[in-house]
């Protein structure tokens, strides 16, 4: 990675082939809380309000359960794996 003259990150190499790549990051936030047989149903509650409603500056954050995010990851691998 380099910056360029504006102060843009800029990736280049084998990786993304031999064109150059300006600010195409993304911004990913999880907030992992507890398991799903430990939650009471006000704490369900919470993490179904907080799933849909909690910001970082401008970014978007989830917010899982360890179970939900095994799960999320599982349904993920299945699909990748029918893709090939």
């Amino acid at each position: 990675m380099r910056k360029t003259a504006a102060g843009h990150t800029t990736v280049c190499g084998e990786a993304v082939g031999s064109t150059c790549k300006r600010d195409n990051a993304s911004v990913q936030l999880l907030l992992v809380v507890g398991r799903d047989a430990d939650l009471t149903p006000d704490d369900v509650a919470r993490v179904e309000w907080r799933a849909n409603s909690i910001y970082l500056g401008q970014y978007r954050m989830s917010c899982m359960t360890f179970d939900g995010v095994l799960n999320s990851l599982r349904r993920r691998l299945l699909l990748a794996s029918q893709a090939s």
